[in-house]
């Protein structure tokens, strides 16, 4: 066999085997990238409808506290359980990996936010609890599913009582998995078909 032709052989084994070796490394199980997200306490800027002139405008919020002390976070709990207004939060957890966890946050309506004679009701961001990669929330390799959930307990406005330039400042239930930090808070608005989406990372 001439040295050409053993050359020519070589090379083409080379090659097979990268194409092989590349194939194998791209399988589709690669993880997921870490989406782009706020730290606590720092101001991020979202959108949320006026319905004074059913557009989107700018404001700017910040979560600036997390609770996850159990005893802190059953007073909280109990405490709005029994203001009375409405909705109850059972406390029961269904896993005993999880723990409800309580985050609070400022929300800041510009002077230039449209509103009615009344002032703004619908002040409250929508947050839901999604893993880093804005996903299902995992930790040990477990998917833990149902805990995307928030539940509102701040002190809604009731009308004539919150106008533009004002800070309303709100709180959100939430379950999470036991020493796990891991997560974002994902804050969303709908719009005409078009979501405005913001993360923050949990603690």
């Amino acid at each position: 066999m001439s040295s050409i032709l053993k050359k020519a052989l070589i090379f083409i084994c080379i090659t097979a085997f990268t194409v092989v070796a590349a194939g194998c490394g791209s399988s589709g199980n690669a993880e997921k990238k870490e989406l782009k997200s706020a730290d606590t306490g720092n101001w991020v800027t979202t959108m949320k409808i006026s319905h004074a002139d059913k557009k989107m405008h700018k404001v700017r919020y910040k979560i600036y506290r997390v609770v996850r002390n159990k005893q802190q976070v059953k007073k909280i709990i109990n405490k709005y359980n029994l203001s009375a207004k409405g909705k109850t939060i059972n406390t029961k957890t269904p896993s005993s990996k999880l723990e409800y966890c309580v985050a609070y946050y400022s929300v800041k309506y510009p002077k230039s936010f449209p509103s009615k004679e009344f002032g703004i009701m619908d002040v409250t961001l929508n947050f839901r609890i999604t893993g880093l990669d804005g996903g299902i929330v995992t930790s040990d390799n477990t998917k833990y599913k149902g805990i995307s959930k928030t539940f509102e307990i701040g002190n809604e406005p009731q009308g004539y009582d919150f106008y533009p330039g004002d800070v309303y400042k709100g709180g959100i239930v939430y379950l999470m998995v036991k020493n796990d930090s891991d997560y974002l808070f994902k804050e969303i608005e709908k719009h005409n078909k078009k979501e405005y989406k913001t993360y923050v990372h949990g603690r």
